[in-house]
Parts: structure tokens; C-alpha cells; sequence
């Protein structure tokens, strides 16, 4: 993990969305270490990866169950500011379990400020 949470967050600074697949894979594969799985949600927003919209909201979801592990509320965490970078048309449908008086505080106050930051990838391609 040393090496690949860097050069995963290299890849998203650099906008190398040629390898969001690898990334992607990188997020969901549950034997892979938890501070690259967060880079890797983190660099698909960055990337500005409109294809992984569905896997970083089933992510940010996992922020929200307070019955998820706290390795996965990380992840999830981190997928919710992927998610606000992107800022999709549909983000207040998609944050809405994060809005739950029953979610974790974190997770309302990560969901609320993804809600009120602009998108950084422009509209969708």
C-alpha cells in the first residue's frame, strides 16, 4: 500500500482517467489496503470518472451504516467527496440515506458539504 495509495492519488492529481478501470478495481477489491481503496474513490472524483458513479455512491452508502466497519465508513467517507467533486445532477437522490437523522454525524456533515460544494468536472461528458 506504500507505493500504490501515491501513485493511485498521482493518477487522479494527473487526471489519468486512461486508468480509471484499474482504479476502480483498486476501490472495490476488499482484500486491497484501506488508505488505497480511499485514494482510489478519491482519484476517480478527481479524474473526474463520470463511469464510476454508481460504485462511489454504493461507497458513500457504507458511510451512512453504522453497522459497516470503520474501514469501509473510511472508504465511504472518501467516496462521498468523489462524489461531490463530480457533482452529478442526481447527488441530493444520491446522498439522500447519508441525510438520515439515524446516519452517522460524520457522514451527514461529509454528505451536507458535498451537497454544497461546486463540482469540479464541469458537466457530464
Amino acid at each position: 500500500g506504500r507505493v500504490r495509495a501515491p501513485a493511485i492519488r498521482a493518477l487522479g492529481l494527473l487526471g489519468a482517467r486512461t486508468y480509471a478501470a484499474e482504479v476502480r478495481d483498486k476501490l472495490d477489491d476488499a482484500t486491497e489496503d484501506e488508505e488505497v481503496r480511499m485514494q482510489a474513490a478519491r482519484a476517480l472524483g478527481a479524474m473526474c470518472d463520470w463511469g464510476s458513479l454508481d460504485l462511489l455512491t454504493s461507497y458513500a452508502h457504507k458511510a451512512a451504516d453504522r453497522l459497516s466497519s470503520g474501514k469501509l465508513q473510511s472508504i465511504g467517507s472518501a467516496a462521498i467527496v468523489a462524489l461531490g467533486r463530480l457533482h452529478p445532477p442526481d447527488l441530493q437522490k444520491r446522498l439522500a440515506p447519508l441525510m438520515s437523522p439515524n446516519a452517522p454525524r460524520g457522514a451527514r456533515f461529509a454528505a451536507q458539504a458535498a451537497l454544497e460544494k461546486r463540482g469540479t468536472c464541469g458537466a457530464r461528458r
